[in-house]
């Protein structure tokens, strides 16, 4: 049965594409310009010049530009397969790179900071570039099927303390004191102490559960509307200076972390087999580091460490170990971590 041919405005509704790319399409050849036409003088299309916008309008939604549809187009049967197989690829590494940007994104808004200050915490340093950390932030949280059980820690005398300290250094603000004061240095210290009842000595950790409170993050923006426009520059600068002056007065799990990576960095230069007792031991030390957040259920705990384990095994994080020279370490972690996870949960 002959199909009633459709005017430019039908067409344009059933392909979803505008009047003026289908224009387009036709001026470059991709398409015929209709001959037939309406009493009005209305352009017709028939079921054949439909389907060759239908074929063009999936090769567009592809990413093709318009000479690449035109040569998919005018290719055999196998140039057009060769090149449909290049673009599948290519659309896969897109489609992982966005997944990997989604996850980031979710992250952020829970934690609710911009880009730029988690990726300061989670690389000081500046070693990696912004696609290397993303797809390998992006690739851990997309492994991550569960949702973090936060318990309650600290008593009400405990968080009165903490309470207490935060708003005494918002009264040395007021004062004039320099966030370096002794008396503000004091107030963090005792600030500190309370937190690390949630999440160990670790001041990497006190550092990245405080990055929304930098000036321009969520908690910041709570801290200048509560207390005074600038209170959580001053605030942050505190803590910043209290981090960098106490590396290891306090933070002995990050001293911990820090000497069991670069033991564990000898032992695979010097061959050690991952699964050996000495490595297992060491391995362990990294699963404490983990352990010591109270502030999460001992099952949240144990689930953050099988996923840490797989990270060590992740595409991007090896590929991150090799640029930086590291790729036997990087090898010989991943299957250390690995072995440890088993075993332990075999236990």
């Amino acid at each position: 049965m002959i199909q009633p041919m459709k005017s430019l405005k039908e067409v344009t509704e059933i392909t979803g594409l505008s009047r003026r790319m289908i224009q387009e399409i036709e001026t470059a050849g991709l398409a015929k310009k209709p001959t037939s036409a309406d009493k009005y003088g209305h352009l017709l299309y028939d079921d054949k010049d439909i389907e060759n916008l239908w074929d063009f309008r999936f090769y567009k939604e592809i990413g093709c530009t318009l000479p690449e549809i035109k040569k998919i187009r005018e290719a055999d049967s196998f140039n057009r397969s060769k090149e449909l197989e290049r673009l599948i690829e290519e659309m896969i590494k897109k489609r992982d790179e966005l997944n990997n940007l989604i996850e980031v994104a979710k992250l952020l808004k829970d934690m609710g900071v911009h880009y730029s200050s988690y990726i300061e915490v989670v690389d000081p340093t500046g070693i990696y570039n912004f696609n290397e950390i993303t797809s390998y932030l992006g690739m851990v949280l997309q492994q991550v099927d569960f949702e973090p059980e936060i318990v309650d820690v600290l008593t009400e005398e405990e968080e009165d303390i903490r309470d207490e300290a935060f708003d005494l250094i918002m009264e040395c603000c007021d004062n004039g004191k320099k966030p370096t004061h002794p008396r503000v240095q004091f107030e963090m210290e005792r600030y500190y102490a309370v937190c690390t009842r949630e999440m160990s000595d670790s001041l990497y950790w006190f550092k990245v559960f405080h990055v929304a409170h930098a000036p321009g993050e969520e908690m910041g923006q709570w801290i200048d509307k509560e207390y005074g426009e600038g209170k959580a520059k001053y605030f942050y600068e505190a803590m910043q200076h209290y981090c960098q002056t106490n590396p290891y007065k306090h933070g002995k799990s990050d001293e911990r972390w820090a000497k069991a990576w670069q033991i564990l960095e000898a032992m695979a230069q010097n061959n050690y087999p991952p699964e050996v007792e000495v490595v297992q031991k060491v391995v362990g030390v990294l699963y404490s580091y983990i352990y010591g957040l109270k502030i999460y259920s001992e099952e949240t705990r144990q689930k953050m460490f099988r996923h840490f384990c797989a990270a060590m095994n992740n595409e991007s994080y090896l590929n991150m170990m090799k640029k930086q020279g590291k790729e036997q370490f990087g090898a010989f972690l991943a299957k250390a971590t690995a072995f440890y996870c088993k075993q332990w949960e075999e236990a």
